[in-house]
């Protein structure tokens, strides 16, 4: 993909920088590119290309874009069903114990 920077005082004003692969953030609706110009720091726009995004090599972060109550919301459902598994693991667990110390009771 390519960026450009349009800083007027930045020597890398209008040339073109190639990145292979750019971690895109979804913020309120929109795809956005956190990459910045190297040496005044503003921020780089991305040149118009006819590639669909598909075949582009992009990644979301979708986790990292979220305002700070979508994150608590997020990690609380993951919380909420790792403790839901961790439930039912114990309860298995369980009970072969008891399966197993019946059966040892049992031997004479």
């Amino acid at each position: 993909m390519k960026f450009k920077c349009v800083n007027e005082k930045c020597e890398y004003f209008g040339e073109e920088l190639s990145f292979h692969s750019v971690k895109f953030q979804y913020i309120d609706g929109k795809l956005f590119a956190p990459i910045f110009c190297n040496l005044c720091g503003k921020h780089l726009v991305e040149i118009p290309d006819d590639t669909p995004i598909s075949e582009k090599n992009i990644s979301i972060g979708k986790f990292a874009g979220m305002i700070p109550q979508q994150r608590q919301q997020v990690l609380k459902k993951r919380a909420k069903e790792h403790a839901t598994k961790v439930e039912k693991i114990d309860e298995i667990k369980r009970h072969k114990w008891t399966e197993a110390v019946e059966k040892f009771k049992k031997v004479p």
